[in-house]
């Protein structure tokens, strides 16, 4: 059995910290900046666009904006990267629900985390 899923990318800037960073990563400790990477991938029926990937981009996209400020930068406080992944995959199932669905953040496109509903479908 094969598993369909669209993927829809974006990415915002934002500037966060990690106040009980450990010593060998202090650095964290203070604010500093990042590219964030979202990766959306949402499982579909059927190889014929069940989603439009560019219209979950703008949805993604929309969501973001209601955290930046005037110059369109995030300032994060200590949210991580697992934390933008929670909040977005929380918004994604209330738009698609019962669709397995995996939302990846990565900083400046190394680091980063995924997180899934795995449970609900059987994507990956």
């Amino acid at each position: 059995m094969r598993s369909r899923a669209v993927t829809s990318r974006t990415q915002f800037e934002g500037i966060h910290c990690w106040p009980e960073a450990p010593d060998e990563v202090s650095f964290l400790r203070n604010p500093h900046r990042h590219i964030f990477e979202v990766v959306a991938e949402i499982e579909v029926e059927h190889n014929d666009r069940d989603l439009e990937f560019i219209m979950v981009k703008h949805q993604i996209d929309k969501r973001l904006s209601c955290e930046l400020d005037d110059h369109g930068v995030w300032q994060m406080g200590r949210t991580s990267c697992e934390d933008v992944a929670e909040m977005l995959l929380g918004f994604l199932e209330g738009k698609y629900p019962n669709r397995a669905i995996f939302v990846s953040v990565h900083e400046d496109g190394e680091n980063g985390c995924t997180l899934g509903n795995v449970s609900q479908g059987g994507m990956r």
